[in-house]
């Protein structure tokens, strides 16, 4: 694997799962709903998803931004708006959904902006309705097909995949209609093209269902198999993704791929997330993120050695939940190229305890490197500690002064650091080193000092 996943955002409730889940990014936070219809926000900071919408009727089966506004098509037949003014049932003043229009007989299934007007694709009929006023308002059949399973504005012409078959429509806008582009039943033996995506040039990327393939349209009236699913990794394409001239790809398992557009590599960035449910990605300030029923995923990308050798450069680490392990790719240590080593060695190893500290436990050990015993923090003399105010004054004063030494040596003008308390036993550390010159670096970490457990964020 060329990467790992962190949870960076589960739900206000650790009883609270939306099954399958759908997200976007808008004004710098992060939206999720799913099968359950509530609608989730992250503020992208905070270690929680906030419930900002009641379920309502029914599930949102897909979202999109219109006029600056969310957009949920319902599979009850109604679409919905998020009016974040409108208090709702369980989260007074929140926000709620407030139902715009509705058809009679027929699912919603995807919605889009085409040509500066809302669009909604159905589950039942195969129709294309358009939002006009506080109707939808049927635009186009798509022939035998039932499910319009997404739509995409490309240039100045729309573009839908269908379930259960292998096809992709064409629409202009005009009153002739769909043009079938794509007129193949089966291609490859693939029965479904489940998500599309265009790069920046326009072209259309599509993921395959069942067995996980992409294509690429090739402009005219065929699919071109450009990568099989990767070794490892099970299920179909859930979501495809263009980003920074990369297709990250999304299956249903749970694991994650991204296709270089320019040299045509297939690499497996993770091979599975746990808990399921996944079927959307989106990207947030270069970020690349995963939606799943148990909340938000991040997925970070593993450095070559040829990308971030430094001369001089500190060893790289990966984070697990209870350690922190050297990186290494083709046969040799990945370089750091920035402090962040630095940051964790300082944070996350024992400082040596004071005769005065009280140990935890009444334990006997007061810990430290036997090679340096300057070194570390004393995080972890907060193992027994109580979710009290000053416990999370303490732990920023212990991480400060183990990170004093790089403004003592003149690595950094100055520190910055914050912390929050987001569970019973847990902290959130936020790091701003401010450099002699330049802009300033950030590091956030999570510490649970009951189970000792650490990661980044």
């Amino acid at each position: 694997m060329s990467g790992y996943a962190v949870l960076c955002a589960g739900f206000d409730s650790p009883f609270q799962s939306e099954g399958t889940s759908f997200g976007l990014a808008l004004g710098g936070k992060v939206y999720l709903s799913g099968s359950t219809g509530r609608l989730w926000e992250w503020n992208g900071a905070s270690s929680t998803m906030v419930l900002v919408a009641d379920a309502g009727p029914t599930f949102k089966t897909d979202l999109c931004v219109f006029g600056g506004v969310i957009y949920g098509a319902g599979n009850n037949g109604t679409l919905y708006r998020w009016n974040a003014a409108t208090p709702s049932v369980s989260k007074g003043g929140t926000g709620a959904w407030v139902a715009v229009a509705s058809v009679g007989g027929d699912r919603l299934f995807s919605v889009g902006v085409y040509a500066g007007t809302l669009y909604v694709g159905s589950g039942d009929l195969g129709r294309l309705y358009r939002l006009v006023g506080s109707s939808l308002n049927v635009v186009l059949p798509i022939l035998a097909e039932q499910v319009i399973h997404y739509l995409l504005s490309v240039g100045i012409k729309f573009y839908s995949p269908t379930a259960y078959r292998a096809k992709l429509y064409e629409w202009d806008g005009s009153v002739l209609g769909w043009r079938d582009v794509i007129a193949t039943a089966e291609y490859l033996g693939q029965t479904e093209i489940a998500t599309i995506a265009k790069d920046s040039v326009d072209s259309i990327y599509a993921g395959t269902r069942p067995d996980g393939y992409l294509f690429k349209w090739n402009g005219t009236n065929d699919w071109t198999k450009l990568a099989d699913r990767p070794a490892g990794i099970t299920g179909h394409v859930h979501s495809v993704l263009h980003y920074a001239n990369q297709i990250y790809i999304l299956y249903s398992s749970g694991g994650v791929a991204k296709y270089d557009i320019h040299t045509g590599i297939l690499t497996t960035l993770v091979s599975e997330i746990s808990y399921g449910g996944f079927t959307s990605m989106l990207e947030l300030d270069g970020k690349i993120f995963v939606a799943g029923k148990n909340g938000l995923y991040r997925i970070y990308e593993y450095v070559s050695p040829a990308e971030a050798e430094v001369e001089g450069g500190d060893v790289k680490l990966l984070y697990g939940m209870e350690y922190f392990d050297t990186a290494i790719s083709d046969g040799d240590f990945v370089r750091e190229p920035g402090l962040e080593t630095a940051v964790v060695i300082s944070l996350f190893t024992n400082a040596r305890a004071d005769a005065t500290d009280i140990l935890p436990d009444n334990s006997n050990s007061r810990e430290g490197w036997w090679g340096d015993r300057e070194i570390g923090s004393k995080l972890w003399l907060l193992q027994r500690s109580k979710t009290q105010a000053e416990v999370a004054e303490q732990a920023r004063q212990y991480a400060e002064l183990a990170l004093a030494w790089m403004v003592e040596d003149g690595i950094a003008k100055s520190l910055t650091i914050t912390v929050a308390i987001t569970s019973y036993d847990t902290i959130w550390i936020t790091i701003q080193i401010q450099m002699p010159e330049g802009d300033p670096v950030f590091f956030k970490y999570f510490y649970n000092w009951t189970n000792q457990l650490y990661g980044r964020i």
